[in-house]
């Protein structure tokens, strides 16, 4: 769908407007206690803390970064677990700090609707005629397609299902 692509812009426009920022890319792949390490040594600017399990990690990002303004992005969650382990609460990050959470489960993110997702966005595939359009654009640098290619094209853009990004990587090879 573009998720990450989507967050990374988002996450790059706004960092200009924060002190601390920090990117926690593929969640799903990496432990809580690593990821507790990285936001803290990021935000504190390389101090190192031994953070040995979730306990101590919340601890640690409740005691040292209330007073921060923080831009935090949180790629790919797959449990809400990970999010009430690394940030529980807004009250964990001074006033306008922002999270960026995506993922593939939006029941994630009702299960913390009331302490720490404000708002949440759900990405669509684009319809079959931007699709189409998108596709020819990259394909035949024009806006539709050749006519002894029409029926290949709409093959193709059923098999996307509508999904940019796809485009993307697959005219990035030729």
């Amino acid at each position: 769908m573009g998720k990450t692509a989507l967050a990374k812009t988002v996450y790059s426009q706004l960092s200009i407007d924060f002190s601390y920022c920090c990117f926690h890319s593929n969640m799903q792949e990496r432990e809580i206690t690593c990821l507790h390490k990285q936001l803290v040594s990021t935000i504190l600017k390389g101090q190192c803390f031994h953070i040995k399990n979730i306990l101590e990690g919340k601890k640690v990002t409740k005691q040292r970064l209330p007073n921060k303004k923080v831009l935090l992005l949180l790629d790919d969650a797959h449990k809400a677990s990970q999010l009430d382990a690394l940030v529980q609460k807004h009250e964990w990050f001074d006033k306008g700090s922002k999270n960026i959470i995506t993922t593939r489960d939006r029941g994630i993110l009702n299960t913390c609707k009331t302490t720490l997702v404000d708002e949440a966005y759900e990405l669509i595939g684009m319809d079959f005629d931007h699709s189409l359009k998108l596709f020819s654009k990259h394909a035949f640098r024009r806006d539709y397609p050749l006519e002894q290619y029409i029926s290949h094209s709409e093959r193709i853009i059923n098999i996307c299902h509508g999904l940019p990004l796809v485009f993307e990587v697959m005219f990035s090879f030729i």
